[in-house]
């Protein structure tokens, strides 16, 4: 057995804190993070000449750099 046990339960015991301590805090910045930052809206109508246009609603008349990624996908059925 160890010499000393109570040495050990003390440094589990502030390892345990330690590590509810970071979680609280990841917890918290993601409640944060998740609360305060909002993606910017994004509306596409196609039937216009401009295909569309993004906002963001924090700052209207801020540019908005869009990244487009176009997925092809089949609806036909055909399947190769």
């Amino acid at each position: 057995m160890d010499k000393n046990p109570r040495a050990r339960l003390i440094i589990s015991w502030i390892s345990k804190s330690m590590a509810e301590a970071l979680l609280i805090r990841q917890s918290r910045l993601v409640l944060i993070l998740a609360t305060t930052t909002q993606p910017p809206r994004v509306v596409i109508r196609p039937q216009h000449r401009d295909p569309g246009w993004a906002v963001d609603e924090a700052n209207p008349s801020a540019r908005v750099e869009v990244q487009l990624v176009l997925l092809t996908i089949d609806f036909s059925g055909d399947r190769c």
